[in-house]
């Protein structure tokens, strides 16, 4: 499994790790064709978006290695941020079997897992209730964290200093009409940002994110007149979000 921002893995780990699986990590899809010729998994989580080659070509491979060696399929989910009915007809058609949504809701992928497995009934995230969103939800990232508080916080850190020029990078970015880096960046920090239950300013990205057409990269025409606006609501939840984690970090003596 691989995923673009530097703390999905180790929260997987920590999911997985407490449930008593174990889960091995690679650094592309290159990585996870390769691994997977050689050992034996229950269930691959496939990230859509890798380095070298991305999930979708990776499971083809995968799937042509196990018709031309005679090996038994095994079970891949795709992980992805997005909800497109499209990108799920893509994971299906390319030979994945399930399809489970950033950030890691456990609830949800548990089910899943269960269900490519033959172990039990899916889980659709639209059965779950509504919740308000907020500028950071304490409860939502300390249990994707696995109420590893020390750990969540430590992470809550690293993005603040990692990410507190964003909101400049994103307007230099559209200023210079570089419309594929932006919406890549917006994507790589929203799946961060999600994860440690910075729901408003996740929502902000993805909002950014969906201006972008992902096959051409260039700006949808309908949303030039509001890529400005969101550029500035997003800034404004960023201060939020960043005001937010200093008030959760522990004060220094």
């Amino acid at each position: 499994y691989n995923t673009p921002g530097p703390h999905t893995p180790q929260l997987l780990q920590l999911l997985l790790a407490r449930r008593g699986h174990t889960m091995t990590a690679v650094g592309d899809g290159a990585a996870v064709v390769e691994i997977a010729a050689r050992e034996r998994f229950d269930v691959i989580l496939m990230d859509f978006q890798m380095p070298t080659l991305d999930g979708l070509t990776a499971t083809r491979m995968i799937r042509e290695q196990e018709a031309a060696g005679g090996r038994t399929r095994v079970p891949v989910i795709a992980m992805t941020a997005s909800v497109l009915a499209e990108h799920r007809r893509a994971s299906v058609e390319a030979g994945m079997d399930g399809f489970a949504t950033k950030p890691v809701d456990w609830f949800a992928l548990s089910h899943e897992i269960a269900r490519v497995l033959g172990l039990g009934p899916g889980h659709q995230a639209d059965d779950l209730p509504a919740q308000e969103r907020q500028t950071l939800n304490r409860h939502a990232g300390l249990r994707r964290w696995s109420d590893k508080e020390d750990a969540w916080l430590e992470a809550l850190a690293h993005f603040a200093a990692q990410h507190d020029g964003l909101g400049a990078t994103l307007a230099a970015q559209a200023t210079a009409a570089d419309y594929r880096a932006l919406r890549m960046h917006a994507h790589k920090v929203r799946g961060v940002a999600a994860n440690l239950g910075l729901e408003l300013l996740a929502d902000a990205l993805a909002r950014l994110e969906g201006l972008v057409d992902g096959d051409s990269g260039k700006l949808y025409p309908a949303a030039e007149p509001t890529l400005e606006a969101s550029l500035d609501d997003l800034c404004g939840l960023l201060d939020a979000a960043l005001d937010a984690i200093r008030a959760a970090l522990p004060q220094p003596a």
